[in-house]
């Protein structure tokens, strides 16, 4: 389950990323989609830029260092959050 925040809050959640027979799935609600990236980690940053950037023709927002200490990353770096829709 997701909080309100897009935080799962599932201790083994990266093992569905990086281990065999486990499968991760995104579920969208109402069309609308928030994908938060740490501002350090260039690579996913590029990646999902771009991919959000063709998906959507454009469409999307992202807020560098989103000011909600709620999405904050546990070194307490503010996460860029990509808003976008279906």
């Amino acid at each position: 389950m997701v909080d309100d925040n897009g935080l799962y809050h599932y201790e083994w959640l990266d093992c569905y990323l990086t281990e065999k027979n486990r499968y991760p799935y995104l579920i969208k609600v109402d069309g609308r989609w928030q994908l938060k990236c740490h501002p350090h980690n260039l690579a996913p940053l590029y990646f999902w830029n771009t991919v959000i950037n063709e998906y959507t023709k454009g469409k999307y927002r992202l807020v560098e260092n989103y000011p909600n200490c709620e999405v904050d990353y546990e070194d307490g770096t503010p996460a860029n959050v990509f808003f976008f829709e279906n």
